[in-house]
This record gives structure tokens, C-alpha cells and sequence, in this order.
């Protein structure tokens, strides 16, 4: 059979297509359903501090800390899916009027320091001028801008990247960063990073026993039952989906056992980066002309992409010299 000829437009739009598939689950909705929780929690706070200033005019409260939400987890383990399917799931269904920004994510820079947590989390709520002033005029315009928005919640990612002090300066500046945020209720935050951003309760046990609720992400274990079903599903609604949208005409093996249990080993039953492989193999599938997804198109995806993956062993590696052939 001669192979289809896919335009680069055609293979990016068949791509596109691919990103918009999700797979619902139980841990994202405990997490989503937590988010929840937290953002009723601060609307809660600001309305006793309204309903305070009314009884006692003229007398000033400090604000009760607002909670925080930890969600630590090696890559791969979908950690930026979450943020990204609360959006389509439930800030979408919202319909925040112009002006409003009721949460917001931002990623926090490599080396961060106290000062540089308040420029990144400007820079995503649009602030003009993210980087004028010092620390503390940051943190004045941080506050006043999510007063603004009505801003209820922050999700910064990559936590982890200010843990790179060995004297823990710059660990303990950010953390009194992320306190302040909380203790003059300027939003409550979701913090998403790897394993190491576990070390900031290790720096801090009070701000560790700030935290509302903590989710750790991992792989899945192929000796658990629970965590091969989850897998299977979760490959089932990609096959389903793929072809349902005309990505690929078939994708039965990711039915298959083989291919099953290659992924599984290859990904750690990580559900995060078995997305990415399988968008990687469908790259692979589409720039070759093919219809049907096939192992050699994992075995050649991932040869090329192990330095990106942080794949050591292709385990399809067997397959490869089809593609050659």
C-alpha cells in the first residue's frame, strides 16, 4: 500500500488534535474538587473581613492565612495537566466577567528569589512594569492588582527551581515570599513542582503546616492492580479518540499486550510522559505516511527524543529496524 502524503499543516493540525485528548480520573478530580475548596476558602475569609469592618468601623484585623495546596510529583507525572484541565474544566464553565481573573497559573524562574517570585507572578497577571521597584513595592503591587482581578488563587509551577542555594538563603527568601502572599491575603497558593520542592517543608516546618492539602504524583507499579487498570484505560481513551478523529486510521496496538506493557516500562507508568511518547510516535507515524500507529514508530520516537524523555532504554528497540527497512 503506498503511504499517505501529509503535508507539515496537516501533520501539525492532526497534532493539535491529539493535545485536545484527555483522560478523566480520579486522582485529577480529587485534585480539581481540592482547588475548589481552597478558592471557597479565601471568598469565605474576604467576606468575614467585610462583614468585621462593618460591625467594628474603624478597627483593622490581620487577615487568617490563606491556605495552601502542594501538588509534588517527578516528571511525567501529569503535574502541568492539572492545571491545565482545571482551566478547561472548571475555570472555563465560570465565565469570569472582562476584568476578572479569579486564578492564575505562573511558572517560577530558574534560581528565583524573593524578589524574582513576585516579578514572575506579576508578569502573568500583566502587569506593565513586572520587574519596577524593589521586593517590597512588588509585593504592594502584587497585592493591589489581584484586589483588581479578584484574584482568589495562584498556581505557580516548577517549585523546585529556587531550591538550588546549598546555604538555603534563597530557599528561605522565597518561602517568606510565599508566606507573606498567604498571611496578607493576597491569594491563596497552589504550589506544583518535582520531588525536590518537597525540600521547602524540610526549610520551613511552619510553612509545611500551612498546607491545606498535599497530593504526591507518581508512576504507576506494574505489581498493582489498580495502577495497570488505570494505564489500560488511560490508552484505551487515547485509541479511541485517535481514531474517532480521523488522526490515524487505526491505533490497535495500544491494545495490544506487548505494546502495553512496553509502554508501561518505558514511561514508569508515568500517565504524563506516556502522552508525550505517544505524541512523539504519532510525529513519527505521520511524517512516514502511515495510517496505522505501529510499535516501530515508538521504537524509532523514542531513539530520537531519549535525551528529551531522559530515557536510557528504548524498549522498543526490537522494532526499530523495521522503520530502516
Amino acid at each position: 500500500m503506498t503511504p499517505a502524503i501529509y503535508s507539515p499543516d496537516e501533520i501539525a493540525r492532526r497534532i493539535a488534535l491529539f493535545e485536545r485528548i484527555r483522560h478523566p480520573h480520579k486522582l485529577l478530580s480529587e485534585i480539581h474538587r481540592a482547588l475548589n475548596i481552597v478558592r471557597a476558602e479565601v471568598n469565605q475569609s474576604r467576606a468575614d473581613m467585610v462583614e468585621f469592618a462593618k460591625q467594628n468601623p474603624g478597627m483593622t484585623i490581620k487577615p487568617s492565612p490563606l491556605p495552601l495546596i502542594c501538588v509534588i510529583g517527578p516528571s511525567g507525572t501529569a503535574k502541568s495537566h492539572v492545571i491545565k484541565t482545571y482551566y478547561e474544566d472548571v475555570c472555563r464553565t465560570e465565565n469570569w466577567q472582562v476584568g476578572r481573573r479569579a486564578v492564575f497559573d505562573f511558572e517560577l524562574s530558574v534560581d528565583a528569589n524573593k524578589r524574582q517570585f513576585h516579578v514572575d507572578a506579576l508578569t502573568a497577571l500583566k502587569d506593565p512594569d513586572p520587574e519596577k521597584g524593589n521586593e517590597s513595592v512588588l509585593r504592594r503591587r502584587f497585592g493591589k492588582l489581584t484586589d483588581k482581578l479578584g484574584t482568589e488563587l495562584g498556581l505557580c509551577d516548577e517549585v523546585q527551581h529556587f531550591i538550588a542555594s546549598d546555604t538555603g538563603k534563597r530557599t528561605k527568601s522565597v518561602i517568606d515570599a510565599m508566606k507573606k502572599t498567604l498571611n496578607t491575603g493576597i491569594c491563596a497558593l497552589g504550589l506544583f513542582g518535582t520531588q525536590k520542592a518537597a525540600d521547602i517543608f524540610d526549610a520551613s516546618e511552619e510553612f509545611g503546616q500551612r498546607a491545606h492539602i498535599r497530593f504526591d504524583l507518581k508512576g504507576g507499579n506494574p505489581d498493582v492492580a489498580d495502577d495497570r487498570a488505570l494505564f489500560v484505560a488511560f490508552l484505551k481513551t487515547f485509541k479511541t479518540e485517535i481514531e474517532k478523529m480521523g488522526i490515524l486510521i487505526s491505533t490497535k496496538t495500544l491494545e495490544d499486550a506487548e505494546t502495553i506493557g512496553c509502554l508501561f516500562l518505558q514511561a514508569s507508568g508515568r500517565l504524563g510522559l506516556c502522552q508525550r511518547i505517544m505524541k512523539a510516535a504519532l510525529r513519527v507515524a505521520l511524517e512516514s505516511g502511515a495510517t496505522t500507529l505501529l510499535p516501530v514508530h515508538f521504537a524509532v520516537a523514542i531513539d530520537r527524543g531519549k535525551l528529551l524523555f531522559g530515557i536510557k532504554e528504548n524498549h522498543f528497540a526490537s522494532h526499530a529496524e523495521a522503520f530502516a527497512d
